[in-house]
């Protein structure tokens, strides 16, 4: 059984707006242009872009902000970045070669924590 609450469609860029709009009555599916996440992971159509994976930084921000960086010794904060920052984005980046900014942004915010 087809879940309609769960299921969306996206076209190719040539399909035509009557080709859309017949598919979409057939099927009775919305249309979205974003194909949302996957396992955790961005689906995209192709070249990925840096906004796409903007929720690892934000991630990664929303980690920082619970530890209290003056309590932990240096080595307390290599620790916490090796074991959570550096694993945030494994299965990502397992997936896809993440965009340098995203790359830089990640690297900047765990030289900040230490």
């Amino acid at each position: 059984m087809i879940n309609y609450h769960k299921s969306s469609s996206t076209f190719s860029k040539n399909a035509s707006n009557f080709h859309k709009h017949l598919v979409m009555r057939i099927m009775n599916i919305t249309r979205f242009d974003s194909l949302g996440k996957y396992l955790g992971c961005p689906a995209f159509q192709g070249k990925p872009k840096a906004s796409l994976f903007q929720d690892l930084l934000a991630r990664t921000m929303t980690k920082l902000a619970g530890w209290k960086t003056h309590y932990l010794s240096k080595v307390g904060r290599t620790v916490l970045i090796q074991s959570h920052l550096e694993a945030l984005p494994a299965h990502t980046m397992q997936c896809f070669s993440l965009p340098q900014s995203i790359s830089k942004g990640l690297n900047r915010h765990a030289r900040d924590f230490f």
